[in-house]
């Protein structure tokens, strides 16, 4: 049985079988997986098993999925597979694997080649456990609709945030009651309210906001009472007592156009909290909207320091200029956030290498997003191009500094597409075009390619013998490809150790392997080479018996 590795949404998981189920027709699907869900060895009837491509673990509502359910056997099996990678699920709420530790559903990677029929995914489940008690405020009144929130406790006694099945069990009832169901055997802590002294953005009012206290009533992390949890066992009467709520502050002020002085209409404002330095906003939330005189009021802030910012909905010629402020013990008022006329970019997305229509008609859905980067503080920025039929787009209201480019791979229509550079006046600006206050920049050139080939690999263990549950991650990059983030450009094998690498253009491809479970090992790197749309086969050997970085078994 693997490690576990959930989804944030069981709904997002039932999302879009019919969807699903047409795009394998487009292929040939002849893959199938099939297994057994049992309860301590009994079989479970009627638990419903999701199949989804992996991709759809960061944006499950963008990715289609299909489902089935087991018989009378605890049986189950889905056919019409094309090659991929996908995360089988077996929805059943209040049962865990034994090796689940950190989230929502159970799951299992299952990488897939061409016309394989996998069995054995099973799944042998056990009960989780459940956690109940009581929120109440200073006077003992029970607090409604009051969000609590579940820590794993980890090695040196390390705090981590986990979630569960339903969003839901996660408030307290009318009575002030929760109830958290299909929790992993573990040790917990549980709290209510929030830390003040964090970068949270309070959006929509400050009213009965605590101070984050754990269970039994305390503010210090420190002095948490550990709860133990065993399958099937349930700890009642872990209650949490707040103190009165924390006193918030309202900022008030105007939003006006610099070069006419006029306010801002029916705008979108917001604010972020300042790092230590003053240099950035760590983080930030936009929900407040100007009146027919520009006005505008935000609330729910503790004391520190703030960037306000407001945004025009739509295309629009204008940026935001960071409105800096400090709450203390009062509210403030008087503030003015200006808009100021932006530059411009525009230009031409062109996919190069291919005259096959089908993949030409996809240019104008797809998800390329501009940011711009700057050494000075100011308002979040960044936008989507939006992609006319002739490929050519327009981005105003943008405020200066340097432009770059991401392609989305999280979107259906996104496979496959690479953006290998950005030009403008016949040089190349991948690293970023420099656009400067009140500049019209035209010309620009993005140059996307398209792609079918794939690496199909076998990560090999040598040396230690590897635990049963052990997965890796396999980060892979096109060496004269502008770098990406690796979220993008990272998969995982599955329990055979087994990983496939589709929508590859030609070239020289860099991979590093890293364990996923911890278990000491050097990350292991290897290139490899694609041709055109083929599929180019690779083994990567790992020794566990080697030391890790810091040097230790």
């Amino acid at each position: 049985m693997s490690a576990i590795s959930r989804v944030t949404s069981a709904v997002a998981l039932l999302f879009c079988v019919a969807a699903f189920a047409h795009s394998q027709e487009m292929k040939e699907a002849t893959g199938s997986v099939s297994g057994r869900i049992t309860v301590k060895g009994e079989p479970l009837p009627g638990v419903t098993v999701v199949l989804m491509p992996s991709e759809n673990r960061y944006q499950p509502q963008q990715f289609p999925s299909m489902k089935t359910k087991t018989d009378e056997e605890g049986r189950y099996r889905l056919t019409g597979l094309v090659a991929g990678q996908y995360m089988i699920s077996a929805f059943a709420p209040t049962l865990v694997a034994p090796s689940d530790t950190l989230s929502q559903m159970v799951a299992r990677q299952v990488n897939i080649t061409d016309g394989e029929e996998i069995e054995g995914v099973d799944f042998d489940l056990i009960q989780g456990g459940v956690i109940t008690g009581r929120v109440t405020d200073a006077q003992g009144r029970s607090l409604i609709n009051q969000q609590v929130t579940l820590y794993q406790i980890g090695k040196q006694n390390r705090k981590r945030p986990i979630h569960l099945p339903s969003y839901y069990m996660f408030q307290t009832d009318d009575r002030g009651i929760y109830r958290l169901y299909g929790i992993p055997p573990g040790r917990y802590a549980v709290s209510v309210g929030e830390d003040l002294e964090s970068n949270n953005v309070r959006m929509g009012g400050g009213r009965g906001i605590y101070q984050r206290t754990f269970h039994p009533d305390v503010t210090d992390e420190s002095l948490a009472r550990t709860i133990e949890i065993a399958s099937g066992g349930e700890a009642e009467g872990v209650d949490i007592s707040v103190g009165r709520p924390a006193k918030t502050h309202t900022a008030s002020g105007r939003v006006i156009y610099v070069d006419t002085g006029k306010p801002v209409l029916n705008a979108i404002c917001g604010y972020g909290p300042l790092s230590p330095d003053g240099k950035r906003v760590q983080g930030y939330g936009l929900g407040y909207r100007t009146d027919f005189e520009g006005n505008m009021r935000m609330e729910g802030l503790v004391p520190g320091r703030y960037a306000a910012f407001c945004r025009v909905e739509g295309q629009s010629d204008y940026y935001s200029e960071p409105t800096l402020f400090e709450v203390r013990d009062e509210d403030i008022s008087g503030l003015e956030i200006k808009l100021h006329r932006g530059s411009s970019l525009s230009g031409v997305v062109v996919i190069e290498g291919t005259d096959d229509p089908a993949i030409l008609a996809r240019l104008q859905r797809l998800q390329i997003s501009v940011s711009i980067q700057t050494s000075d503080l100011s308002a979040p920025t960044g936008d989507l191009l939006r992609i006319q039929s002739d490929g050519s787009f327009h981005l105003s209201g943008l405020n200066p500094g340097k432009a770059r480019f991401f392609p989305s791979s999280y979107l259906p229509d996104q496979k496959g597409f690479h953006l290998v550079r950005v030009e403008h006046e016949g040089t190349d600006q991948s690293a970023g075009i420099e656009v400067k206050a009140g500049e019209t920049v035209s010309g620009v050139r993005v140059v996307m390619m398209y792609g079918n080939a794939r690496i199909r690999g076998q990560v090999k263990v040598e040396g230690d013998s590897p635990p049963a549950t052990i997965r890796y991650r396999i980060l892979f990059q096109r060496l004269d490809e502008p770098r990406q983030p690796s979220y993008n450009r990272a998969i995982e094998t599955d329990d055979r150790g087994r990983f496939l690498i589709d929508g590859l253009i030609p070239g020289e491809y860099e991979l590093t392997v890293h364990a996923l479970s911890p278990v000491p090992m050097r990350p292991v790197m290897q290139n490899v080479t694609v041709n055109g749309n083929e599929d180019a086969e690779v083994t990567l050997t790992v020794n566990l018996s080697a030391r890790g970085r810091d040097g230790q078994r």
